[in-house]
């Protein structure tokens, strides 16, 4: 079985569209767990990550972003491209990104 193949059949099981497989792709995923203790392994890691997760895939929703954005970002990035890399903006680096790692740090 191909790697694709297998991936295929792994999501329609984690993907609960077990009811869109036909009888024959049924019985290969079936066979593929049952021979394959490593996709077997690998879809009862992922259904428990779903599991754990709980009820933050309910409460995704989809936002339309304000009209407003494309023109607030186009306006914001016209001619950075044109412009030599030194002089373009630098994004400000996270505070955490100035930090030195814990072992090299001085005692407070």
């Amino acid at each position: 079985m191909s790697e694709s193949r297998r991936d295929e059949l792994l999501g329609a099981a984690l993907g609960g569209d077990l009811g869109e497989l036909t009888p024959e792709e049924r019985a290969e995923l079936e066979a593929l767990l049952r021979d394959d203790p490593d996709a077997a392994a690998e879809l009862d890691d992922a259904q428990a990550v779903i599991r754990a997760l709980g009820g933050a895939r309910a409460a995704w929703s989809e936002v339309e972003p304000p009209a407003s954005l494309q023109d607030r970002v186009l306006a914001a990035t016209s001619g950075l491209a044109d412009r030599p890399e030194q002089d373009r903006p630098v994004p400000a680096a996270h505070p955490a990104a100035h930090r030195e790692p814990a072992a090299h740090r001085e005692p407070s």
